[in-house]
């Protein structure tokens, strides 16, 4: 197995501002120290169900979730909007065992004023979580949630984020992925009371840093550009040709498995025709797994 650094991806394993809380079900805990050592192999995986939540459950325990995210950067979503994105765009790795060491979501969110005919305006992904840290697997699963919403289900207008100031390591890894912050106040409030129904806690609602008396409270909303889809698919490309995750620090591999996204219709020469430019998905659509495509690209977007 060969080792290489992925120099195209960022150190952070990022964890924005979303998360649920553990459901009623009776699930044995294994707590993140019980689990080391074990993770030889990991699966890439996408939820099919809101059934899937037991699979999750041990991994937001409380005693687990306090390891993984000391400062709390990730927030309770209301059981109304987290069990919709289990069954509509959930990314996460699992092991042999089945238990989840990775995940990212997708919600699906309108402005409560003027909502849309059809679809929904905003597609946030969170709930950014690892208990394996130095992989990239940040970077992997905002890749897999994000492409997978836009193959099935693209928002009206945008796909968004929201990530406190302080949080360094979830910025930098969106902006590796060619995320950019909103640097309109007015979108950024609306999609803020957007997102503020979701929130199991409504104190927790979105403070705009304008707004904000404490810095350490400062939020700011992301949002995915044209370039991004491409280096998204770039990286889940990366992953492909590697077939293994990789700590730079320590040298440590772990073998992953993505044969999820053909599963999804996310095949290689599609990913690969995405990863040069190409947008229009009435086009990807051609691409043969067998035969590529030979039709024109359009020309890569401008960053």
């Amino acid at each position: 197995m060969k080792k290489k650094p992925q120099d195209d991806v960022s150190d952070g394993d990022g964890s924005a501002t979303a998360n649920t809380q553990p459901s009623d079900n009776s699930h044995t805990t294994q707590t993140i120290d019980a689990l080391k050592g074990k993770k030889s192999w990991l699966k890439l995986s996408f939820s099919k169900a809101a059934a899937d939540r037991v699979k999750l459950d041990d991994f937001f325990h409380p005693t687990n979730k306090s390891k993984i995210d000391p400062d709390d950067y990730v927030l309770i979503r209301k059981d109304t909007y987290f069990d919709p994105a289990l069954d509509k765009a959930t990314a996460y790795l699992e092991d042999e065992d089945e238990i989840a060491h990775a995940v990212a979501l997708s919600y699906r969110m309108n402005p409560p004023q003027n909502p849309p005919k059809n679809g929904h305006d905003f597609s946030e992904i969170g709930t950014v979580l690892t208990d394996i840290k130095g992989f990239e697997i940040g970077a992997l699963c905002i890749a897999a949630c994000t492409l997978k919403e836009w193959w099935e289900a693209a928002p009206n207008r945008l796909f968004i984020a929201n990530i406190k100031d302080d949080n360094t390591s979830s910025i930098r890894t969106f902006q590796k992925l060619g995320w950019d912050p909103l640097h309109d106040p007015k979108l950024a409030q609306e999609i803020g009371e957007a997102c503020d129904q979701s929130l199991d806690d409504p104190s927790q609602a979105f403070i705009h840093k304008s707004q904000s008396t404490n810095p350490d409270d400062a939020e700011t909303w992301y949002v995915m550009t044209p370039v991004s889809l491409c280096i998204q698919a770039q990286i889940l490309i990366h992953f492909m040709d590697d077939g293994y995750l990789f700590n730079k620090r320590t040298g440590e591999t772990i073998d992953l498995d993505l044969g999820a996204l053909d599963d999804i219709g996310l095949t290689r020469p599609r990913l690969e025709y995405l990863a040069q430019g190409q947008l229009n998905k009435s086009i990807l659509m051609q691409v043969n797994a067998k035969n590529g495509f030979s039709g024109p690209l359009s020309p890569p977007p401008s960053p």
